[in-house]
C-alpha cells in the first residue's frame, strides 16, 4: 500500500515515521509512505508548475487503484 503526504514540513513527518508503528510498516516493505513539501523557494512559477504535477501525480496514483 502507497501514501503520498503533502505537508509543510516534510521532515518532521519523516521523523515521526521513523519512530512509530507506521515506520517499522515501512522497514517491513508493508508499506510505502513518501513525503513532498507542497512550498518551495524556486519561486512562484515553478511552485504553481510543482504543485500541478504533484496534483497530477496524486490523481494517477488515486486512478491506479
Amino acid at each position: 500500500m502507497k501514501f503520498d503526504i503533502l505537508t509543510l514540513f516534510p521532515e518532521m513527518i519523516e521523523g515521526f515515521l521513523s519512530e512509530s508503528i507506521l515506520g517499522r510498516a515501512v522497514k517491513n516493505n508493508i508499506i510505502d509512505i513518501e513525503t513532498e513539501a507542497t512550498r518551495r523557494t524556486e519561486g512562484a512559477i515553478h511552485y504553481e508548475q510543482e504543485i500541478a504535477a504533484t496534483t497530477n501525480q496524486i490523481a494517477m496514483s488515486i486512478s491506479e487503484k
